[in-house]
C-alpha cells in the first residue's frame, strides 16, 4: 500500500476548503493509502486550525480522535537537520524517515526542495494524487 505523510498545510488546507488537499485526506480515510502522522505534525496542525482558523478546542480534539481511527501514528526517533532554511520544518522529514512513507506531501517550498530524502520523494498534493491513482507524472 502507498504511504504517505502529510505535512501540517497539506491538513489545514483538507480540512477547511474543498481542492486537492481534501481529495488526498479522503484516500487516507478510505484505506486507499497510509497515511502516516506524528504528534509534532498533529500538534502543529491543531495550533494553525485553533489559531487562524479559530477552531473550537472541542473541534480539534475531534479531529484528533478522527485522525487516530485511520492514521498511523509514529514517533520519531532520528533528529535530522535537513531543511536549513526553516529547521522546525526537520520534524516532518523525520516522522517521514520514522514510517518508512514513500510520500512526503506538502505545498511548503523549504521542503519541496530537497525533492526526497532517503526513500521518500518529496511532492505537491496534485503529484501525490496522480501517484495514488495510478498516473505518471
Amino acid at each position: 500500500m502507498l504511504s504517505a505523510i502529510f505535512d501540517s498545510n497539506i491538513f489545514v488546507s483538507a480540512l477547511n476548503y474543498d481542492g486537492i488537499p481534501r481529495r488526498i485526506l479522503n484516500l487516507a480515510r478510505e484505506g486507499t493509502i497510509r497515511l502516516d502522522i506524528s504528534d509534532g505534525i498533529y500538534l502543529e496542525t491543531a495550533r494553525v486550525l485553533y489559531e487562524k482558523f479559530k477552531w473550537s478546542e472541542a473541534d480539534v480534539n475531534t479531529l484528533r480522535d478522527h485522525l487516530a481511527g485511520f492514521a498511523n501514528r509514529v514517533e520519531p526517533t532520528e533528529r535530522l537537520t535537513v531543511v536549513k532554511d526553516d529547521p522546525d520544518d526537520d520534524k516532518i522529514v523525520e516522522c517521514a524517515v520514522a514510517a518508512a512513507s514513500d510520500y512526503l506531501v506538502t505545498g511548503d517550498w523549504h521542503i519541496l526542495k530537497l525533492g526526497s530524502h532517503g526513500k521518500t520523494q518529496i511532492v505537491r498534493p496534485a503529484e501525490f494524487l496522480a501517484v495514488a491513482q495510478g498516473r505518471t507524472l
